[in-house]
């Protein structure tokens, strides 16, 4: 089930908010149970046999904490770790890159040779498996590390790993945020749920407005680059940064304003990336911050510590950039292209500083560099990314503005609404948007309508893919 679906939106989110929050207001276990059944039901909306990993993913790492955190015996609990982390990776690698290893396997034996039958496996990616199961493994190895205690709840735990909101594309939320927010009582707030209802607007409004506006010219220019101007190409690489950001960071919003609603604080995902601008390693602490934070805490750090590397040098960062990239998915577009954004930043490339009214000059020049190397991140495979930067010298400089106008309106629209709310101090857009309440109505009412109108046409988020 999408969030920027009218099933969601006018069935299955009324229902459960009336069950969470009228029929059993004052019952927590009541609350947690509906948490459990309508996350299952969301989710099952794409397959109903995956959530079979959901619960064995929830099953093995309850059920291993809690014997972690009874064994004293060192040898004991690094072994049990390494059944958590053997079991949760094993499930992610089997379907997320098996397919990837069978088709270079395939590749690298027709080089040498070796004539084999085409192995060929067509694994099902199931939606979510990298969020749910970064998820549960950071619990079993905080539990190892004595951060947290082992949970002892089963219900609490099966809530903290299947909570519909941030299932399946984030933000990776960590147990000792998550944990103590299901044991404790929820008493509605009506402050925090209009600011919930509020960014939740706001999420749709970027995800189905303004990614589906420059998705539309991006999916047109990477359609056919041959047939399409270098200022059309050129657009096209920059209009794939505002829609790949508002696409995710719009689940983001619609996510934590989902968990405001119903009384629970997820951790925010984004921090104005792409007008904050210093060195590759910056804008990735403000992309995708849960996932950044992530690989620093249980890869980075870690490899810091047993290697007794400096923190300045680049070979942990851009190994960790690497292990990002292919997180992302089973394509060596993926990997390159975080690849080549860290090496640019080690380069130096990107280490103009300037200020005051110079700064947009900073902001422009980074996405266009940012741009160039999600070409790669866009593009189905090698061969059509280098097909798309061909098409720079292939094709006329004759420019149909009828097709260019409305999106660039639109991304200059997007951007000055960045700067404007980060000069503002805000986490969003819409967190506070004048004194006036009439004017803050009218506001969420053009957006509203305008959502409501381009619903129809509104696809899939693109992080489902990872």
């Amino acid at each position: 089930m999408l969030f920027n679906s009218w099933a969601f939106l006018l069935v299955f989110l009324p229902i459960f908010f009336l069950l969470y929050w009228i029929a059993f207001r004052y019952n927590r276990l009541a609350q947690n149970i509906l948490i459990v059944v309508f996350s299952y039901i969301f989710y099952g909306f794409w397959s109903y046999t995956f959530l079979l990993l959901i619960i064995f993913s929830s099953l093995l790492d309850f059920f291993l904490g809690r014997a972690i955190g009874d064994t004293q015996k060192p040898a004991h609990r690094k072994y049990l770790l390494y059944l958590s982390i053997i079991g949760n990776l094993g499930v992610l690698m089997y379907f997320k890159y098996m397919n990837f290893f069978i088709e270079n396997l395939n590749f690298v034996l027709q080089q040498i040779g070796v004539q084999l039958s085409t192995i060929d496996l067509n694994v099902v990616l199931p939606v979510g498996i990298s969020f749910y199961t970064f998820q549960t493994l950071s619990y079993t190895v905080d539990v190892y590390r004595r951060k947290i205690a082992p949970e002892t709840n089963l219900l609490n735990f099966l809530c903290f790993v299947s909570f519909f909101p941030q299932l399946v594309a984030g933000p990776i939320e960590r147990a000792a945020n998550m944990l103590p927010q299901f044991a404790r009582n929820r008493i509605f707030d009506y402050s925090a749920a209009s600011l919930g209802i509020k960014r939740i607007i706001w999420g749709l409004f970027i995800k189905v407005f303004v990614a589906g506006v420059l998705g539309e010219f991006v999916n047109m220019v990477h359609a056919a680059p041959t047939e399409h101007s270098p200022i059309h190409l050129f657009f096209g690489m920059l209009f794939f940064v505002v829609q790949l950001y508002c696409d995710f960071s719009g689940y983001s919003h619609i996510a934590i304003g989902l968990g405001l609603l119903f009384g629970f604080s997820l951790s925010e995902n984004f921090k104005y990336p792409l007008i904050h601008f210093t060195n590759s390693l910056v804008f990735f602490r403000r992309w995708h911050i849960t996932l950044t934070t992530w690989f620093r805490d249980y890869v980075g750090n870690p490899l810091r510590n047993a290697t007794h590397i400096p923190k300045k040098h680049v070979t942990i960062p851009f190994f960790v950039l690497f292990l990002i990239g292919l997180w992302h998915g089973a394509n060596w577009t993926y990997i390159l292209a975080f690849c080549s954004i860290v090496l640019y930043g080690f380069l130096g490339l990107n280490r103009l500083r300037l200020s005051g009214r110079k700064r947009i000059l900073q902001i422009i020049l980074w996405n266009i560099s940012l741009a160039t190397h999600l070409v790669l991140f866009r593009s189905e495979n090698l061969s059509n990314a280098m097909a798309y930067f061909k098409s720079f010298t292939l094709n006329s400089p004759s420019v149909d503005w009828s097709l260019l106008s409305f999106p660039l309106g639109t991304y200059c629209m997007f951007l000055t609404s960045e700067i404007w709310a980060d000069k503002c101090g805000k986490t969003f857009q819409m967190e506070k948007l004048t004194s006036y309440k009439i004017v803050n109505y009218i506001i969420i009412s053009i957006a509203l309508l305008i959502i409501s109108g381009y619903m129809e046409s509104s696809t899939e988020f693109i992080y489902f893919a990872f």
